[in-house]
């Protein structure tokens, strides 16, 4: 899911990375969920929440729940922001 709303934003890893402020390859382990609720902290949900224009919720279900389906349809909503 991180990698599809990164995507649907045209970004690429390295430049979401540095506006997050983690490095490429986190991210990377973020999107494979390799890293998950380890190393996942406020900070982190925020930024990612407001570059990808997303609930931190949304992030957090992610991240915690990966096996929670989630709806991806309201990325082709004219505001582009998901509503849980």
């Amino acid at each position: 899911m991180l990698k599809k709303l990164r995507l649907s934003r045209k970004l690429s890893q390295s430049e979401l990375a540095a506006r997050v402020g983690i490095s490429q390859s986190y991210l990377s382990k973020l999107e494979n969920l390799q890293e998950r609720s380890t190393m996942i902290n406020t900070l982190l949900v925020k930024n990612l929440s407001e570059v990808l224009n997303v609930s931190p919720i949304l992030l957090l279900i992610y991240f915690y729940s990966p096996h929670t389906k989630i709806n991806l349809k309201c990325l082709n909503c004219s505001k582009n922001k998901f509503i849980l």
